[in-house]
């Protein structure tokens, strides 16, 4: 097994190529399953282990916008203002380093700085004071969008993106439908929907306590129960009505927290040809 998620085996990169006979600028087109660096968000409530998960994939650096990662054994900085995060990603993309994996921790905080400058650049207190109605959500919306493209040079450059975020419950409102409660990620949906749909899967991470029940037979073979609540950390992989989530994977839903489980998970979907890709 491989000791990098964005490993390639031999098998892979024969079967990349098509056999169509198509060309364009003379090339062959690419078929079949090629692995890339991993794109990642996952959200949830704090102390969940987000941080940790994210910091035991290869080579990471964290962004820390929360200043709440002091427990966790990894490269990071603290960043508390919109343009230090820009120029921090445009370092990462110009100097040499051997990072593998890039971490931005949270997408709330991120939120909040780039608020802050909005606010301050406009010369306003609040955002609803930017002039044009929705101007200041616009442009925090794009603000988020080239965040993306700044870790979008990043992946080009083989590493790992992944994001953090909290959770919050939304109310769900579809025409001709019946109103809902669904847990998502705790910023505008314009931000997190752009977040999601740039990336390969979207976690959500929780806790499932589960009752069991112990039996002991005493001497008289009186039966007695003591139930005990076991807790286990996990991530929702597919999507349902109670909360947001995805992935490409065909991972296992629930599956625990575990990153052996996700890397051989992943390196299993990669490695397994569907019928179309069998020679």
């Amino acid at each position: 097994m491989s000791d990098d998620l964005t490993a390639v085996t031999e098998q892979q990169a024969q079967d990349v190529v098509s056999t169509s006979g198509f060309t364009f600028g003379g090339k062959p087109l690419i078929r079949g399953r090629q692995q890339k660096p991993l794109k990642l968000f996952i959200y949830g409530r704090n102390g969940i282990g987000k941080t940790t998960f994210a910091s035991q994939f290869d080579k990471p650096v964290l962004l820390d916008l929360e200043d709440n990662a002091s427990h966790v054994e990894i490269d990071r900085w603290f960043l508390s203002a919109y343009k230090d995060v820009q120029t921090f990603l445009y370092e990462l993309r110009i100097q040499p380093h051997d990072f593998k994996t890039v971490i931005l921790d949270s997408v709330d905080a991120l939120q909040n700085l780039i608020i802050e400058d909005i606010v301050t650049r406009h010369n306003v207190k609040t955002l609803s004071d930017v002039g044009g109605y929705g101007a200041a959500y616009a442009e925090l919306k794009t603000e988020f969008g080239n965040i993306l493209k700044r870790m979008n040079a990043l992946f080009r450059k083989e590493m790992n993106i992944i994001f953090t975020g909290h959770e919050t419950v939304s109310r769900i409102e579809e025409p001709g439908e019946r109103v809902y409660d669904r847990i998502t990620p705790a910023i505008r949906e314009p931000n997190y929907s752009q977040i999601c749909n740039w990336c390969f899967a979207v976690f959500y991470a929780t806790s499932r306590v589960r009752r069991e029940a112990e039996e002991n037979l005493g001497f008289n073979q009186t039966r007695k129960s003591n139930v005990s609540r076991v807790s286990t950390r996990i991530f929702y992989t597919e999507p349902s009505a109670a909360h947001l989530a995805k992935n490409i994977f065909k991972l296992p839903n629930p599956m625990e927290i575990n990153y052996a489980l996700l890397k051989e998970s992943i390196e299993s979907f990669y490695n397994s040809l569907t019928p179309n890709e069998e020679k």
